[in-house]
């Protein structure tokens, strides 16, 4: 797993728990997204409290989220701006 994440550029996950503790021993940035039930939801605000994840309850709050993390890699954030674009029409 830490092959993996070493190698994202970002990790999105609902999960929080373990995949939360992978990344940051890793240095991969995470977005805690589609996890609004139950203990994940206050595992996901409380690591975005401390500043360890990014936390997006909406699509439009993913998709900036991303493109925030995306920064330095052009080509993928272009092909988020694609997907959006597209899912609006």
């Amino acid at each position: 797993m830490d092959e993996l994440l070493r190698a994202a550029d970002v990790a999105i996950h609902s999960t929080g728990g373990v995949t939360s503790l992978e990344a940051l021993s890793c240095g991969c940035p995470l977005i805690g997204y589609g996890s609004s039930i139950g203990h994940i939801r206050i595992h996901n605000r409380t690591m975005a409290a401390l500043g360890l994840i990014t936390l997006a309850d909406t699509h439009a709050q993913l998709a900036t989220a991303v493109r925030d993390h995306l920064v330095d890699a052009p080509a993928l954030a272009a092909l988020l701006v694609l997907h959006r674009r597209r899912a609006r029409a």
